[in-house]
């Protein structure tokens, strides 16, 4: 929810100047260093000893996908689609994390 808070306001702000625009994309960079550092230390909590790589591994993979998966659907159905599959695949994520870390 923060980051779409964040995008939206980069959205306005950059109709508004290039001075917000870059200060809301600076605060972007901020929450996002906190979320990685954040699902990290919960990561190593949660999964087994020397499987904390495969953690680092599955998110920039997902990352890297989202780049690349992203666009294709935005310029084929629209951008609705776009949030449609990214809340399907972190509900699936979710159930996931639940059903294995038990």
């Amino acid at each position: 929810l923060l980051a779409f808070v964040m995008i939206v306001a980069a959205v306005y702000a950059s109709m508004l100047s290039t001075v917000l625009a870059v200060t809301a994309l600076v605060l972007m960079g901020f929450a996002y260093a906190v979320f990685l550092i954040s699902t990290l230390s919960i990561s190593m909590e949660v999964l087994p000893q020397g499987q904390a790589g495969l953690f680092n591994v599955l998110v920039s993979a997902g990352g890297a996908a989202g780049c690349l998966i992203g666009p294709l659907i935005a310029s084929n159905y629209g951008f609705l689609y776009v949030f449609l599959t990214s809340g399907a695949v972190f509900i699936l994520s979710h159930l996931a994390f639940r059903i294995f870390s038990q």
